[in-house]
């Protein structure tokens, strides 16, 4: 193949470059070339470098060392593991190509991800090979509806020939029409973007859990690409969210995707940002409806009518302030997500709403979840709303829905853990997407577990995915 050492070499190195860059600049903000703070600690050593943020400053060599070490031995390893895999090492090689010719908006530190046992994803490396071919032939053209029926696979995305908007194969097998043409779907979910798209710095791993698993499953892509709309309104892009709770969908002019709070949102396709900024808006109602509730069975009455004047005049910073969110500068719907509001938004993406089984017994869990949201600050009726809804305190129920083909053919799930598994290299409160490998008999032999922040998937045995995995939150398909 034509991966080299000197090829992982050479975009490790550009990528401390630009980490070297962007410390030097902080450094002489804070008139300090030497040192960085322990903030750009942090952003030097995301993912998997498992370095905890000191209190105190440190070198800047020190971290720039350590991100060398993790981009350059990651992909080595990754790539001595698979030689006999040809598909991805071709796919190795064609994201080093890619990054190196920015086709797409692929960043470096998506290298960051690799390690010995990763996985490249069946849809990323499909996309890969599609992109090598050109951009314009991503997405097919078929001559009729009955030529679509025959060529086309669920979840595929096409143009029949003649119409000015795509279509898609939907889980039914029928052929849905798109509100979006070929154009603007290249632009929002362009080809590898897609399915490597990762999470950004905030902490919104539910909904990037979510949007990257409806994604993946080919039954359920249509929940993402349906909700898009760039037909009703020249030059915007409207979100029609299938389980709206706002009167009016969210809408944003395409000049202004990628320009406003981008470190808050998903890298990768624009089309995650704006459903993203379309989440946030209807969480902002729901929050604000939840309070009032809560200040009317208080019999505060004054207080909820100040905070329903302050909604309804749309006085956002004033709505911050009162209630109490992290980060005092940015919208409100932005904030609210940082205050637990939801686990994984399935029913607002067209799913059934999700239930919850947690791997263990009722009060441990209920002690160690309450233990957290006070140490964390969440408002108390949020943790009462919203965590484990409907949940089921059984191992056994637990273990049987793993161990089940068809509870993973019928749901999408998610898994999460309540304590840090440093040998697994799994983090607590945070949410990873779950899927089974089959063997040839169609039944479970081991699992893939995928890190909103990274690209691959990472194996998890039989045993582990049983016994370490904490809750596993869920939706049905259909």
């Amino acid at each position: 193949m034509k991966v080299t050492t000197k090829n992982v070499q050479t975009v490790a190195q550009t990528v401390i470059k630009q980490t070297g860059q962007k410390a030097e600049q902080q450094s002489k903000q804070k008139e300090n070339e030497k040192y960085l703070t322990n903030a750009l600690e942090a952003m030097s050593n995301t993912n998997r470098v498992n370095v905890r943020v000191p209190e105190f400053i440190i070198k800047k060599e020190d971290v720039l060392a350590k991100r060398k070490s993790i981009i350059t031995d990651g992909v080595k390893k990754y790539i001595e593991n698979c030689k006999d895999n040809s598909a991805e090492l071709d796919a190795i090689d064609t994201i080093l190509s890619i990054i190196d010719k920015g086709e797409t908006k692929l960043d470096k530190s998506i290298l960051e991800g690799f390690c010995k046992d990763s996985k490249i994803p069946e849809n990323l490396i499909k996309d890969l090979q599609k992109v090598k071919k050109g951009l314009d032939k991503c997405v097919p053209v078929v001559k009729h509806k009955e030529d679509a029926l025959k060529k086309m696979e669920t979840g595929d995305v096409f143009q029949i020939k003649g119409d000015d908007f795509l279509c898609i194969k939907n889980k039914k097998g029928e052929i849905e029409p798109l509100s979006m043409t070929k154009e603007d779907y290249l632009f929002l979910f362009n080809p590898v973007d897609r399915f490597a798209s990762t999470q950004s710095k905030f902490g919104n791993c539910y909904e990037v859990t979510a949007l990257n698993a409806l994604m993946d499953n080919p039954k359920t892509r249509e929940n993402i690409l349906k909700c898009i709309d760039t037909k009703s309104k020249k030059g915007y892009i409207r979100v029609n969210l299938p389980n709206r709770t706002t009167k009016e969908p969210f809408e944003i002019k395409k000049e202004d995707i990628g320009l406003k709070d981008k470190e808050y949102y998903m890298k990768g396709a624009r089309g995650f940002e704006v459903i993203e900024r379309a989440l946030g808006k209807e969480y902002e109602k729901e929050l604000i409806d939840l309070k009032l509730e809560e200040l009317k069975r208080q019999g505060k009455d004054s207080t909820r009518i100040v905070l329903e004047s302050m909604y309804k005049n749309g006085q956002e910073k004033k709505l911050v302030n009162f209630l109490d969110a992290p980060n005092k500068e940015v919208s409100i719907d932005i904030n609210l997500r940082d205050g637990g509001v939801s686990l994984v938004p399935w029913a607002k993406l067209g799913l059934t709403k999700n239930k919850t089984i947690v791997n263990a017994e009722k009060d441990t869990v209920k002690t160690e979840l309450k233990n957290q949201n006070q140490a964390e600050g969440f408002n108390e009726f949020l943790a009462d709303k919203y965590v484990n809804d409907e949940p089921i305190y059984s191992p056994d129920s637990f273990a049987e829905h793993l161990w089940s083909p068809e509870f993973f053919e019928n749901n999408l799930v998610e898994a999460s853990f309540l304590k840090d598994n440093l040998l697994l290299g799994l983090k607590k409160d945070h949410s990873y997407y779950l899927k089974p490998v089959l063997d040839k008999e169609g039944k479970i032999e081991s699992y893939l577990i995928k890190d909103p922040h990274n690209i691959v998937e990472i194996p998890l045995s039989f045993e582990d995915a049983t016994t370490k995995i904490d809750v596993i939150s869920f939706a049905k398909i259909g």
